[in-house]
């Protein structure tokens, strides 16, 4: 089809200047003034829409109970403690969701002086006594609180309480010092203290490799085998242990934070690089901060490891006695029997315990006595059929070696 005449004049005449079409020029810094107005928008848009982005991701993450694991923060005396009133969900070995005391007690609120006619037990240890692993009312404390209060027929103790105050990864030189510091002012009736395979390598320090020491106080023989702390780790870390007000409140309140503690926790463990990469980054930071201050440490031989737990042991003993109540230890159990060295520490404190007035609850028969003792554990800790086996053992001992009217 031909164009028309004037289709031809409308091609070929060329587009009016703006002015002449009645239009005014967009100058080229109009244009840029124009571009660069968009840009505090967008900055205001990200600034409201983060905030919103990581409220809303913590409220999913806590509603799904994830990043909830994060339950210790630093402690320049004792090395760690419980995050007090933290909501705790618990997944990497076993399940449980609860929330510390205010306090930081694996357990329900307790007020601090016991009641007129109140039985008072106290338990310490590490994560086998903390029991996360389970639910709060199936760790072997609670359980045993539960059938003492049902079943007792003395009537004169109106009122039992089982206290918890295991916190993982605790030495028995920790717990002492948690004794004095936290438990003794409940004046428990009863002081009972797992001790398990590691404690005794746990408390005291290996001097050859004192540097790489996880911070937390560790115990020695001087010369003339008194017992002594040496807190020279602790005083190297004073740095870690310092208290954040901004890392202890995401320790306390964000999920967010948890997952990121544990992604950084795995790597560490399984990437190669990353954990030279970060230890590299530390490295860098130390000596940006300058030279540290030298920190006076106490001089002393290797120590022999048993000789400073059973110290340690006697110690105990003589503490909770003064604080007017009795002192138990209990042993954690070995079901296969192939860890002759633990089984020999253990005879040795029956022989201490016989000695200095202290009774040894051993769980070794009492669990080995099960149809199956592999079901009693998880991987590591105790499931609750093992704490169940637990908290009869002690009822138990109650029974027969204290003389407690408990029914059955």
């Amino acid at each position: 089809m031909k164009a028309t005449t004037v289709e031809k004049e409308m091609i070929q005449r060329p587009a009016a200047p703006p002015h002449e079409a009645g239009l005014e020029p967009v100058a080229p810094v109009a244009k840029a003034a124009a571009s660069r107005s968009i840009r505090p928008t967008t900055i205001i848009e990200f600034a409201v829409l983060l905030p919103l982005t990581l409220v809303a991701m913590e409220a999913v993450l806590g509603f799904a109970g994830v990043g909830q694991q994060e339950i210790l923060q630093p402690d320049r005396q004792i090395g760690c403690v419980h995050i007090p009133g933290k909501k705790v969900t618990w997944r990497l070995e076993g399940f449980s969701n609860d929330s510390f005391s205010s306090a930081g007690l694996r357990d329900v609120e307790h007020q601090v002086q016991k009641p007129a006619g109140t039985l008072r037990i106290a338990f310490l240890g590490d994560s086998a006594t903390e029991g996360l692993q389970v639910k709060m009312s199936e760790t072997f404390a609670k359980k045993l609180e539960a059938q003492l209060i049902a079943n007792a027929s003395d009537t004169k103790q109106k009122h039992v309480e089982v206290l918890n105050f295991g916190c993982s990864s605790y030495s028995t030189g920790q717990e002492l010092l948690q004794f004095d510091r936290q438990v003794a002012k409940y004046k428990p009736d009863l002081t009972v203290v797992l001790m398990v395979l590691g404690d005794t390598l746990e408390n005291s320090v290996d001097l050859a490799h004192k540097g790489q020491a996880e911070p937390k106080p560790y115990f020695y023989l001087d010369h003339a085998g008194a017992l002594k702390e040496d807190d020279s780790v602790l005083l190297a870390n004073a740095s870690k242990l310092a208290p954040n007000p901004v890392i202890d409140f995401l320790r306390r309140t964000s999920c967010l934070y948890g997952v990121w503690s544990q992604i950084n926790f795995n790597w560490s463990l399984t990437d190669k690089l990353y954990f030279r990469l970060t230890h590299l980054a530390r490295d860098i930071c130390k000596r940006l901060e300058g030279k540290s201050k030298a920190v006076a440490a106490p001089i002393y031989p290797p120590q022999d490891q048993l000789k400073v737990t059973q110290a340690l042991v006697a110690s105990f003993n003589q503490r909770v006695k003064a604080n007017q109540g009795k002192f138990a230890l209990m042993v954690f159990p070995d079901i296969t029997g192939s860890n002759v060295t633990w089984a020999n520490d253990i005879a040795q404190l029956k022989t201490q315990g016989q000695s200095q007035g202290f009774d040894v609850i051993d769980l070794n028969q009492p669990f080995k006595a099960q149809k199956d003792p592999g079901s009693l554990f998880l991987e590591y800790h105790f499931s609750k059929e093992g704490h169940a086996v637990v908290a009869d053992t002690v009822l138990q001992y109650l029974k027969s070696n204290l003389g407690w009217r408990v029914d059955k």
